[in-house]
């Protein structure tokens, strides 16, 4: 088994952060910190889908509150736009907040909302610079995430939020 002595859980080596999985290991997370979130199995790895919604500059395009009664770690945020926002300089900042109509940019700061893409907060990111992120549990100071559209309206934006997280 890898030379390693089993423990349960995960565990982190030279070449990243590695589950066990049966009688094989699965490395999750590289040893350059990328996360291979398509391989950690569900009991690990949330994945939550919230829509985007349309609105005009300081609304909320959404807001995602934590369902469980502990904190967790935010791995990944991706953004995919499927209709852009209709003005040429609507952004939106996405981050973790203490209400649904707070803001914050620790996975994006001002990213451009006005044409269809997939934005990876991992690949493209803002105060936080692409890291993992906590939430405090369901009704804690800091329990949701949230899209504040900035600067100019976004009344044709459609589209999802992915959240990948994992409960401490």
């Amino acid at each position: 088994m890898h030379g390693r002595t089993y423990i349960l859980g995960p565990w982190a080596t030279s070449n990243g952060f590695e589950v066990k999985v049966g009688d094989h290991f699965i490395n999750v997370v590289n040893s350059t910190g990328v996360l291979n979130a398509n391989l950690i199995p569900p009991s690990y790895m949330h994945v939550a889908k919230v829509p985007l919604q349309a609105g005009d500059s300081d609304d909320i395009a959404f807001a995602w509150q934590n369902p469980v009664d502990a904190d967790i770690l935010v791995h990944r945020v991706i953004v995919d736009i499927t209709a852009a926002g209709g003005t040429a300089s609507s952004v939106m900042d996405v981050g973790v907040t203490n209400a649904n109509d707070g803001t914050d940019d620790c996975f994006f700061d001002d990213m451009n909302i006005n044409s269809v893409k997939v934005e990876d907060h991992l690949r493209t990111a803002g105060a936080g610079q692409g890291g993992v992120h906590k939430v405090d549990q369901r009704g804690g100071t800091n329990d949701y995430i949230t899209g504040k559209i900035l600067a100019a309206n976004a009344n044709d934006l459609e589209g999802n939020v992915y959240i990948y997280y994992t409960s401490v």
